[in-house]
């Protein structure tokens, strides 16, 4: 098919979108909500096996498949195992457990909120 350049760029202009609005990118069957549900009812219908279910891999096995190298390996001694007990971060000066922050909005510390 030959288009004119006004027709090429009609039909290119047709894709751009207004300022402000943002593209849809996730919709129809596969949107995140349910949507393993609604795979397996398409698969279902199409008579195909369901999918496997997801398994959920530790950090320290994808790093291990990753790097090739075991990170719960202690580095001084090289023989014992490292566990996790603790997450902590350094925010306003202090360390803080993760567990705290609960992943809502910005980290409340009780002493370092406000009375007003």
């Amino acid at each position: 098919m030959t288009l004119s350049h006004v027709e090429f760029l009609r039909r290119f202009e047709q894709h751009i979108l207004p300022k402000g609005l943002v593209k849809i990118r996730h919709s129809g069957y596969l949107h995140s909500k349910d949507k393993m549900k609604r795979i397996a009812e398409v698969c279902r219908q199409l008579q195909l096996p369901t999918p496997m279910p997801r398994v959920a891999i530790p950090a320290t096995v994808r790093l291990m498949l990753q790097t090739g190298k075991d990170v719960t390996v202690c580095p001084v001694c090289r023989i014992g195992k490292l566990q996790l007990v603790r997450t902590m971060i350094f925010y306003n000066g202090r360390l803080i457990d993760v567990l705290q922050l609960r992943n809502r909005g910005s980290p409340r510390i009780k002493n370092e909120q406000h009375d007003e």
